[in-house]
């Protein structure tokens, strides 16, 4: 499913607890797909706190960290008891476009019609493995189908069939297929609902635009026109700091012409909506629960279900805070991942010998004149020979030479720097290499 709008993820250099010695960038983490496992934070579990409010997650989160919202081509993906991020490889390719009397028509005799132009198209790359839910109104029509599709249904690629889908006909296998019934209707929390859109909701409103920002009273006549109960909405409210809500434009082509299709106003997948009950209300959500779940086997919410748009899920667990306060979280569930790369040890040290430079001198590290500091170029000098140098005996050579020109007068810049090099040298060279 998308990942939900909700998920926030620290911004660069706040995630990675690792050593302190190493960059961030430098110490990977232990499960990278784990959510949880980067210190990601869902605000509607944890709301972000007022100006001034203590941030109560518990020490889950320091009190420092600032959040961003993750990449939207970003998927969550439920495997191994835990949810994982994942971040499908996605193409895009020009096309020319193809004039339409339609679209292109000139607004008058005078005026000239486009004749050509450029359109991109975002297309899944090969080699991907993605899901896809059928839903049928009874078990017999799902036999009928399973029945006539049973030569895309035979689970060796090598024998079964393959589809042509999308624009194009790419060809498609089917991996592997089960049959999943309905969920039971089963209890949720008791104060409150989340409702996590999977697919964007293209909707009206009672006067024929697009709706973009969802109410209760909204829900309540999405619901009923999928075929669920009447619902009330007497004594709960939406949530502001705990729903997010989006839009975005659907664009598509037409299946008999195969034109482009005017663009739709949808709320966006991933949007989060959380209904909680009033303090001073008894209303029981179960009936809410209940109508949704029966709008979800009716096919789902709004305008073009049978294209899969309107698809939600309900009490997702990772809009409570119990997923993230698991102590279990993430841990042992994703292969080990070796530990910081030597070089990256090495650049450590030349860092701290950088930083001491510059703590010394309190300015570049390089001087015009070569007097009193080396010189650009007696630095890249240095660097090309450093290059060169293949083996240990080889960087020792190179340090003698950099030791006698120092003693001249063109080197006096050097000073006592080969002297520190060296020292840096020895200590890097003490850090374990792989064989």
């Amino acid at each position: 499913m998308p990942l939900p709008l909700s998920v926030h993820e620290p911004k660069g250099g706040q995630h990675t607890a690792g050593k302190e010695s190493l960059p961030w960038w430098a110490v990977p983490a232990q499960t990278p797909d784990v959510m949880a496992s980067s210190n990601e934070r869902d605000m509607t579990a944890f709301p972000a706190p007022n100006p001034g409010e203590q941030d109560d997650t518990g020490g889950l989160y320091g009190p420092r960290v600032e959040f961003k919202r993750v990449k939207a081509d970003e998927y969550a993906v439920r495997s191994g008891g835990v949810w994982r991020r994942v971040r499908p490889q996605i193409g895009v390719l020009l096309r020319n476009q193809v004039p339409t009397t339609r679209r292109d028509a000139a607004q008058s005799r005078h005026e000239r019609r486009t004749e050509s132009g450029l359109f991109s198209e975002e297309i899944l790359s090969e080699n991907q493995c993605f899901a896809a839910d059928l839903y049928f109104a009874d078990q017999p029509l799902a036999n009928e189908f399973l029945k006539a599709a049973a030569p895309l249904l035979g689970g060796d690629p090598a024998v079964c069939s393959w589809l042509r889908i999308g624009r194009g006909g790419r060809p498609v296998v089917i991996a592997q297929s089960a049959s999943v019934p309905f969920a039971e209707d089963e209890e949720g929390p008791a104060d409150h609902l989340t409702l996590t859109l999977t697919s964007d909701l293209i909707a009206r409103t009672p006067w024929l635009t697009f709706l973009t920002e969802l109410t209760l009273a909204d829900l309540a006549r999405l619901v009923k026109e999928a075929g669920g109960d009447p619902l009330s909405t007497a004594g709960l409210s939406l949530s502001r700091e705990r729903t997010f809500s989006e839009t975005s434009e659907v664009y598509g082509f037409n299946a008999a012409t195969g034109l482009p299709r005017a663009a739709a106003v949808a709320i966006r997948r991933g949007s989060v909506f959380r209904i909680e009950r009033l303090a001073s209300s008894t209303t029981i959500l179960q009936p809410w629960r209940t109508a949704l779940r029966q709008a979800a086997r009716n096919g789902g919410l709004g305008e073009r279900t049978a294209e899969g748009f309107g698809r939600f899920v309900l009490d997702l667990e990772l809009h409570e805070p119990f997923y993230w306060k698991s102590a279990k979280a993430g841990e042992g569930l994703a292969p080990p991942i070796r530990a910081a790369d030597w070089r990256e040890e090495v650049l450590v040290r030349v860092n701290r010998l950088l930083k001491a430079f510059e703590d010394t001198r309190g300015q570049q590290l390089n001087d015009r004149s070569g007097r009193h500091w080396p010189s650009v170029t007696q630095w890249q000098w240095l660097r090309s020979q450093a290059r060169v140098a293949r083996t240990d005996a080889d960087l020792a050579k190179v340090l003698a030479d950099l030791r006698d020109h120092a003693k001249q007068l063109s080197g006096a810049g050097w000073g006592k720097l080969p002297q520190q090099l060296e020292g840096t040298v020895q200590e890097a060279g003490q850090v374990a290499m792989p064989s």
